[in-house]
């Protein structure tokens, strides 16, 4: 697999909360926790804690920032398009086994407050390795959040 092959990979993962909600909240049968982020930039803070967790092998954290329902949609620039927790969470875990390492962070954020749905834009950078080499990240990214019962 080409170096630019895996860097479109990585930006799956890092796209995939495009159109996306999280779950922190809600129903148990729907996966969900009573409690956790209150703000879309909690939400944010948890996503991409989550994301580099799983650039070092680990996907539960980037799992538990997802809302495990028919709702939920992965949406990546590979073309991939995943509608329903049970397509996703699959996905999750084929990324984190590729280990990819390094760190994205987001900059420029800009928030759209739409009362229980919250866009987010902001620019992707940072570095993963790929092959032994460390290649750059540079995205431009857009995020849909949920609430829930009051939280992201």
């Amino acid at each position: 697999m080409t170096l630019a092959n895996l860097v479109a990979l990585f930006a799956i993962a890092l796209l995939i909360m495009g159109c996306a909600t999280t779950n922190t909240s809600g129903d148990a049968s729907a996966g969900g926790r009573s409690t956790g982020p209150r703000t879309p930039q909690e939400a944010t803070d948890g996503f991409y804690s989550a994301l580099q967790a799983m650039f070092r092998g680990d996907a539960e954290p980037m799992k538990n920032a997802w809302w495990h329902d028919d709702e939920a949609v992965y949406m990546g620039p590979g073309g991939d398009y995943r509608i329903g927790w049970s397509d996703i969470a699959d996905e999750w875990d084929r990324q984190a086994s590729r280990n990819l390492g390094g760190k994205v962070e987001p900059t420029r954020l800009h928030f759209v407050d739409g009362g229980d749905f919250a866009l987010l834009t902001c620019m992707e950078t940072g570095t993963n390795e790929v092959d032994g080499r460390t290649a750059t990240v540079s995205l431009r990214t857009s995020t849909v959040f949920l609430r829930r019962d009051g939280v992201w």
